[in-house]
């Protein structure tokens, strides 16, 4: 990673140690997402800028409060079918309780040949509760694209036992700096206040997630486990078996 991105996650509020690495695996995968692009779940939209220049790009999320461009749900896409070339889906399918529903309605949505980007935790602690149903391996997430009509092109681990091990704790200690550092927006700004409790931390979280990944590599057995995985898949064409 350079130091441009990781002083890009530092200052957004991005350094939680899962953050840094569902944006790395991103920053990998998704510019392979070409032409008219539906974003599921986009929320603030951080990974918008990974997706090549020249395409177009749509917005959607459970509500207006964010600001997107289409208010709807992953069960229920407002869009005609066969509408995008590709889709972003990010930590969505985890907080939905029919998640092969899901995966058809990326289908419908999707043209033949489109690619999803489609990641989804394997070992994360409850959040957004309490719409928070699954975890998934990697061949969870293969059986399911699959069944519905995907083609899995390439699967990344977020992760391994280690780096998921450190993430846990530094986000539950990164979370805790925000918290205690909270008065200093009455100071300097909501925004510069997170700035700096990020800038503060930021050696601290980004060495031990380096060390951590370097356990991962040389220790037997340490990859058996992760944060989650980020799957590129597909659009097959063929109709869904689900």
């Amino acid at each position: 990673m350079s130091f441009s991105f990781l002083w890009g996650l530092a200052t957004k509020a991005h350094l939680y140690s899962s953050k840094v690495r569902l944006a790395a695996s991103a920053r990998a995968l998704v510019p392979r997402v070409t032409g008219h692009v539906l974003d599921v779940g986009a929320g603030a939209q951080p990974y918008r800028q990974y997706l090549p220049d020249g395409g177009s790009y749509v917005s959607m999320d459970i509500s207006d409060t964010t600001g997107a461009d289409i208010v709807g749900t992953v069960l229920e896409i407002p869009e005609e079918d066969r509408a995008f070339d590709g889709v972003i889906c990010t930590e969505v399918i985890e907080h939905v309780s029919d998640p092969k529903g899901a995966i058809r309605e990326l289908k419908r949505v999707t043209k033949p040949g489109a690619l999803v980007y489609l990641t989804a935790p394997m070992s994360w602690g409850l959040h957004y509760e309490p719409y928070d149903y699954f975890r998934y391996t990697r061949y969870g997430l293969t059986a399911m694209l699959e069944e519905a009509g995907f083609r899995v092109v390439e699967t990344r681990q977020i992760g391994g036992t280690f780096v998921m091990s450190w993430a846990r704790i530094s986000d539950t200690l990164v979370t805790l700096l925000y918290r205690i550092g909270f008065p200093l927006q009455y100071l300097i700004g909501s925004s510069a206040r997170v700035t700096v409790l990020s800038l503060i931390a930021f050696p601290f979280v980004a060495v031990l997630d380096l060390i951590a990944a370097g356990a991962d590599a040389i220790i037997p057995g340490a990859r058996k486990d992760a944060l989650g995985w980020a799957v590129l898949a597909e659009n097959t064409g063929e109709t869904d078996q689900l």
